[in-house]
């Protein structure tokens, strides 16, 4: 087993809401359902998302990163972070340094949870090109995830992040997940 609960900084939240609205994001000038997002956002995130400030920038920056963690809009993992990005809890479950760890693991989720999808219920600007979120996430496990076969149940988890953002790309980034809860949930033996 690779990785466990990793503990990050304490969030205080500046925009959220208890509101499980799914606003999808929709790319300038497009309205229409076929550009719809695997990615939802609580409304107060979309207003600081659609907002003509550097707030609203860096969201816009951190939804291009998730998109490329996704493979979303043809956006790719290389385009929103850098060669050296620093992924500091998968570095210290054992993945490699830089991209290559995170797109080992990022591959590892997509080929799992194929059709994962989340809400970002939370966001907040700590600093200087500084982004933290909170993600509701929900996927149907339909592949091999963190050495369990596929079971084909919903799971459901929360997702903590926070990204330094050199411009428009990621250089270094902290996530909090309870994969010890997602693996509780992806345990195949009788209730």
């Amino acid at each position: 087993m690779r990785s466990a609960w990793i503990p990050s900084l304490f969030f205080v939240v500046i925009c959220s809401s208890a509101s499980s609205a799914q606003v999808p994001l929709k790319p300038a000038g497009k309205t229409d359902a076929a550009h719809a997002s695997r990615i939802h956002f609580a409304p107060a995130v979309q207003a600081v998302i659609e907002s003509n400030t550097p707030e609203g920038a860096l969201a816009r920056a951190w939804v291009r990163y998730v998109q490329g963690l996704t493979g979303e809009a043809g956006v790719q993992l290389e385009d929103v972070v850098t060669a050296d990005v620093h992924c500091v809890e998968l570095e210290a479950a054992g993945y490699p340094p830089g991209i290559v760890g995170l797109r080992q693991f990022r591959e590892q989720i997509n080929t799992g949870l194929p059709d994962e999808s989340g809400l970002v219920t939370q966001m907040r600007f700590s600093g200087p090109g500084m982004i933290e979120t909170e993600l509701h996430v929900t996927g149907t496990h339909l592949g091999e995830l963190m050495g369990h076969p596929a079971t084909g149940r919903t799971v459901r988890f929360v997702i903590h992040t926070l990204g330094r953002f050199k411009g428009d790309r990621l250089v270094e980034r902290w996530d909090r997940t309870d994969f010890a809860g997602l693996l509780r949930q992806l345990d195949s033996s009788p209730k």
